[in-house]
């Protein structure tokens, strides 16, 4: 009975579900219940969640870009410069290169946004 509350507690109360949840923590997004707060992350951003959204970034210079670009979402100018963001967080990408880091992330396009001019911001509301 407990293993079965505990199953039904994170939706995995059908054995069906068990590979959509591996592939999406895999995949680095996982889907949850978030009170009422648009944008939570953890003090080293290894995680974020984004309207129940949580998307997981193992790698120090990803979390150093995503805190940059949350250090200045809610200022008058949310756009930084990929180049520059990248720069800072010392990457050592020879094109500098934002879609190289998070191209295939999750997050692309819907947690981090791009102008198509080679500025990013966060999205935070």
């Amino acid at each position: 009975a407990k293993i079965r509350h505990c199953l039904e507690g994170a939706r995995r109360g059908h054995h069906g579900a068990c590979h959509t949840r591996t592939l999406e923590a895999a995949n680095g997004a996982i889907v949850v219940a978030v009170g009422d707060e648009v944008f939570t992350h953890l003090e080293d951003y290894s995680e974020v969640t984004l309207r129940g959204t949580v998307y997981r970034f193992t790698g120090d210079l990803q979390k150093k870009v995503i805190g940059r670009l949350h250090n200045v979402a809610g200022t008058p100018t949310p756009w930084l410069s990929g180049k520059a963001v990248l720069t800072a967080a010392k990457s050592t990408d020879a094109a500098m290169k934002m879609g190289n880091l998070f191209g295939k992330h999750p997050c692309w396009g819907t947690l981090l946004l791009s102008d198509k001019r080679g500025k990013y911001r966060l999205v935070v509301e």
